[in-house]
């Protein structure tokens, strides 16, 4: 007999919001293992886990990129940003270093926008150090918005990291001090290109050239 976890896909949608990952998790694959939370394979103690402490921990390998997305309701929010704890710790005798990397959605997963990389982490053992991460504008007001922590192994033999996370913050700021970033240029004639930014623009900044480098 099989069965199957059925998932009510809730969203954050109240800010300031903390998860400490305390509840205990789900296992299985493509499923909801805290509520507000998706991870792509969650089990006791490798791939993605909840340690003894009651972290979320992270185990990369050359066949498996863990992939974790927050869901938030955005609607009445602007100028968001993420913060969170993350180390590493020793995973057996490996040599190789992971990288993490966090991005956002607002259509479902489709198009990712303004990925980042946090940090290297390398195998060994690092004290948690604090990390902040900038949702783009072109969520703010948005009723479906995803966040994704992603985990790369660095490519050849040899075990990669348990990086762990904790203390993840959503909350808003108190002012849009943060400049936009181009996501994506396409160039469509000889003459013509098209740039699409993370964050909304007023016309008269947009088409001053003098803010192009």
């Amino acid at each position: 007999m099989v069965f199957y976890q059925k998932s009510t896909f809730a969203q954050i949608a109240t800010l300031p919001y903390t998860e400490t990952f305390s509840n205990n998790f789900i296992l299985g694959n493509d499923l909801d293992f805290i509520p507000n939370w998706f991870g792509n394979e969650i089990s006791a103690n490798e791939r993605i886990f909840q340690t003894d402490n009651k972290e979320l921990g992270m185990i990369a390998t050359s066949s498996f990129i863990p992939e974790i997305q927050a869901r938030l309701k955005l609607t009445n929010y602007s100028n968001v940003a993420l913060a969170f704890n993350a180390k590493s710790l020793p995973n057996l005798d490996g040599n190789k270093s992971s990288v993490l990397f966090v991005s956002t959605s607002t259509d479902g997963g489709t198009n990712w926008y303004t990925e980042r990389m946090i940090d290297v982490f390398q195998n060994q053992t690092t004290p948690f150090k604090e990390y902040k991460y900038n949702i783009p504008g072109i969520a703010f007001g948005k009723s479906s918005v995803l966040v994704k922590f992603l985990l790369v192994k660095e490519i050849g033999d040899g075990k990669g990291p348990i990086v762990i996370i904790d203390d993840v913050r959503f909350f808003e700021e108190s002012s849009d001090n943060i400049p936009p970033n181009v996501d994506t240029v396409f160039i469509s004639t000889s003459t013509r290109i098209q740039v699409q930014f993370n964050d909304k623009l007023n016309k008269s900044t947009a088409e001053n050239i003098s803010n192009y480098q």
